[in-house]
């Protein structure tokens, strides 16, 4: 197994959402909610960097400096809940979460 973005082999489990919102004894704090990235990666997922597609085969990275690029998930992380990647989405830069959809009228303003 290696980073799901760069394919790194030393990799960190990065916790989709966030894990004070597990009770220890939740089996999802674990198997439904960890992506394997390398820790650049997952320094840049916690700071908002990285988005996940809906479909769970694509991220979305912002550079901090609002440029945007996808890459193809190295690793299979169809197993991360569909709630979990909406809630990790929402964290992200605003730039990501124009590009995935969930600011709605941004990008379709009309002024007349």
């Amino acid at each position: 197994m290696g980073c799901a973005i760069c394919g790194l082999p030393y990799v960190e489990e990065a916790h989709t959402k966030s894990r004070c919102t597990f009770c220890d004894l939740d089996p999802d704090h674990k198997w439904a909610n960890i992506i394997p990235f390398c820790p650049s990666h997952h320094t840049d997922f916690d700071r908002g960097l990285v988005g996940i597609f809906p479909d769970k085969s694509r991220f979305l990275l912002d550079d901090g400096k609002g440029n945007l690029r996808v890459v193809e998930s190295r690793e299979n992380i169809h197993h991360i809940k569909d709630d979990y990647v909406s809630w990790k989405n929402s964290y992200c830069t605003i730039f990501i979460r124009i590009r995935l959809g969930l600011v709605l009228g941004l990008l379709n303003l009309s002024w007349a």
